[in-house]
């Protein structure tokens, strides 16, 4: 699902940081390194369609870089205020009709193409901690389904003529079609065969011709063709070219939207043909993924009950996949969605979070990680939902797709209130996390230092917890061997130790050799220097209490 400005873009919100608060987002914010790229996939346009579903690629976090997954907000500040992390933005690729059975691959939003973190720094009262919240660019999610396959009775591109030359003899004559004279006694079976055409070329792999397809002006009578209830193929088969229409660009889906799309779409959810209703979910998930407007004007018209009846109810696996794609594009966007127009939603939250399928997995927790981002009390309104311990779990997912979004959940909590991120830790949070530090990925790595960062500005008994799990060996050694990135939230993470540790918790990190890579790092960047020169303080200052006539840490 993208997040941004308008659920597109990148749209930053800045802050912020003294060291120990509880920060939005780490120290980068793009999210470069954990973006979810689109897959391509060649789908059959016979009547099965497939859909390219997302995948999910890792992209570090840094403060203004953009990317879909894992990026976490730069911070700016003291360092004791805790930060969220960047959007590990699912990246939910828009999606255009080509095949029957629907897969998905985790991608960046559209440009939702990729989603990109923004650097959060929130203010809060305290002395040196800080918890980041992870922002995100959203530009939202959207998956395209692409089909390779040229319409029936036109010649492939290797015969000679190009597709341009095909389209302009092909085009004019689908259009007629269409709008064939209802005298014709096979009216219908004419336009039904020019609506699978049109489809086609709206599936086309490298090049839909879209813009071509509306100067026709053909727009309203695929409208009013998706309203014929006495026509169910051609109802699947416009709503199919529509799907696609959106997926395209946030004009074209403006268009599609300001012919009455939206409410057109709603209505095929309650149709009895499974397939124009999985169909219809598809398209208000590529329009809700357009931008944060067209996701609330989406629910302004009352999507959400159909919606969550068919993920109530429904058996049909790719059904449910999509529904739970479109639900999560739902709750993705900046400005966020408002938490009571989704609050309906939570139990379906719970509930899919349950289940075994990969593909509900992924979107259920990219859907928690968009409501958990933000204030406190939409973070508590998740944990009521009593699921923490299976978030934790799903750290220890076999797919790094569902481990991702299920990451940047727990961190997006850990940025709450002392008594928020004590549920975290209630449930084993930690070493599920020492374990992902040392993750094959950077992205994950980098999320997960983001993640300790906003535990260590915590409470000294929650302070206590990371040095009992034996972690911070590891944080030292990231902070010297790391890329940049993670070494800044690895930093982070020490940092906000030194704030609130004992003198015995100092002499310990001391001892385990953290002052020579802080040290090495403090020419890198100004804010990053800031956040070393105030935990070298706190060294000192623990050092000069210590009533010794020369300061044992001091070199």
């Amino acid at each position: 699902m993208s997040a941004g400005s308008s659920g597109t873009g990148s749209s930053m919100c800045s802050g912020t940081r003294s060291l120990s608060s509880k920060t939005t987002g780490p120290a980068d914010v793009s999210t470069d390194n954990l973006t979810n790229t689109m897959a391509n996939m060649k789908v059959s346009d016979t009547a099965s369609r497939t859909i390219e579903t997302p995948t999910v690629v890792l992209f570090d976090k840094a403060t203004s870089e953009s990317s879909h997954p894992m990026e976490i907000p730069g911070r700016s500040g003291a360092i004791s205020t805790r930060a969220t992390l960047p959007t590990i933005h699912q990246n939910v690729p828009a999606r255009t009709g080509s095949g029957e059975n629907i897969e998905r691959i985790f991608a960046p939003p559209r440009q939702t193409s990729s989603t990109h973190w923004t650097a959060i720094a929130a203010h809060v009262n305290r002395s040196v901690r800080l918890k980041r919240q992870h922002v995100r660019d959203q530009a939202m999610c959207e998956r395209r389904k692409i089909s390779c396959i040229a319409p029936s009775g036109t010649q492939s591109p290797s015969s000679g003529n190009t597709f341009d030359q095909q389209l302009d003899a092909l085009l004019p004559a689908i259009v007629n079609d269409l709008r064939a004279a209802g005298n014709l006694h096979n009216a219908n079976a004419v336009r039904m065969r020019a609506a699978q055409q049109l489809r086609k070329l709206l599936s086309h792999e490298r090049s839909p011709p879209v813009a071509q397809v509306v100067a026709t002006g053909i727009l309203p009578d695929l409208l009013r063709f998706m309203l014929a209830d006495d026509l169910p193929g051609l109802q699947f088969e416009t709503a199919w070219c529509l799907t696609n229409l959106a997926s395209d660009s946030q004009s074209h889906a403006k268009l599609v939207i300001e012919a009455g799309g939206v409410p057109a779409f709603i209505h095929l959810l309650k149709s009895n043909d499974v397939q124009t209703v999985e169909q219809a979910v598809w398209g208000l998930g590529n329009v809700a993924g357009t931008c944060a407007e067209y996701r609330d004007l989406i629910l302004a018209a009352n999507c959400l009950p159909p919606l969550l009846e068919i993920l109530r109810t429904t058996e049909r696996v790719s059904l449910l996949r999509n529904a739970t794609w479109t639900l999560s594009n739902i709750c993705r966007g900046k400005p966020a969605v408002d938490m009571c127009q989704v609050k309906e939603a939570l139990p379906i939250f719970k509930s899919l979070i349950y289940r075994a399928d990969r593909e509900v997995l992924i979107d259920i927790c990219w859907g928690l990680s968009y409501l958990t981002d933000g204030e406190n009390e939409k973070i508590q309104a998740v944990l009521d939902l009593d699921i923490t311990k299976r978030l934790v779990n799903l750290l220890k997912h076999e797919s790094l797709h569902v481990v991702t979004p299920a990451l940047r959940t727990i961190g997006n909590i850990a940025t709450g209130e002392d008594h928020q991120t004590q549920q975290v830790l209630n449930c084993g949070a930690l070493p599920a996390l020492k374990e992902l530090l040392t993750n094959e990925h950077a992205a994950i790595r980098k999320e997960t230092c983001w993640t300790l960062s906003n535990i260590t500005a915590g409470t000294t008994p929650q302070v206590q917890l990371v040095f009992d799990e034996d972690i911070l060996p590891i944080l030292v050694k990231m902070a010297s061997t790391e890329p940049f990135r993670t070494q800044k939230e690895a930093v982070w993470a020490l940092a906000n130790l030194t704030s609130g540790a004992s003198p015995a918790h100092i002499e310990h990190i001391v001892s385990l050799g953290v002052l020579d890579p802080l040290v090495c790092l403090l020419g890198q960047e100004d804010r990053l220097a800031h956040v070393i020169l105030e935990c070298l303080d706190n060294v000192l200052k623990t050092g000069q209490s210590a009533g010794q006539r020369k300061n044992p840490y001091a070199k």
